[in-house]
């Protein structure tokens, strides 16, 4: 099924950072939810995850395609992984607004817009001209399992036991352990 030890390294690291990137990102809407009890905030937190690296990706795909995407990659998930850490410090002391989650998140997309096209550009650097195709589809194979699994993992049924399980704070844990 999978195509070489490099691959195949690339392939599982980011699927466990996926679910863990989603995971992460349902959690701090629910969080934001209960702590405003306002929809609007919920939807401005997730707004902010997504819209820069929306909006930055045509430039940064650009530029990552003449840089090194290797020294990319790892600065932009080790920074995502600081944030990650910090958020889950501030949730921990009790320090966390809505504020400092929104520009937080606002920081974890700037860096996602440079670390997907970095992290997409090396998979044809492991993998042969022919078995591009393969390796494109069991990308999107991950992509679609961890869409499923967070929100299942997150929003399970009352006797789920990662929802008993889990609070806030070790759902930021696993999100870093993730990366």
């Amino acid at each position: 099924m999978f195509i070489n030890k490099n691959y195949f390294l690339i392939w599982s690291g980011k699927f466990v950072s996926m679910i863990g990137d989603r995971f992460y990102t349902l959690v701090l809407a629910l969080w934001v939810l209960k702590e405003s009890n306002s929809p609007l905030l919920m939807g401005v937190m997730l707004f902010a995850s997504t819209l820069p690296a929306f909006l930055m990706g045509i430039f940064t795909g650009a530029y990552v395609d003449r840089s090194n995407q290797k020294h990319i990659m790892i600065v932009t998930d080790l920074l995502r992984g600081l944030i990650i850490l910090c958020v889950t410090y501030l949730e921990m002391t009790n320090m966390l607004s809505i504020q400092i989650l929104i520009f937080c998140s606002i920081l974890i997309s700037v860096l996602n817009a440079f670390f997907e096209p970095s992290i997409k550009s090396i998979i044809p650097l492991v993998v042969r001209q022919e078995e591009l195709a393969k390796a494109n589809g069991l990308e999107q194979l991950i992509n679609g399992i961890s869409s499923v699994m967070a929100p299942v993992l997150v929003l399970g049924d009352r006797h789920n036991w990662v929802c008993r399980w889990i609070s806030n704070e070790w759902a930021f844990v696993c999100d870093i352990g993730s990366i």
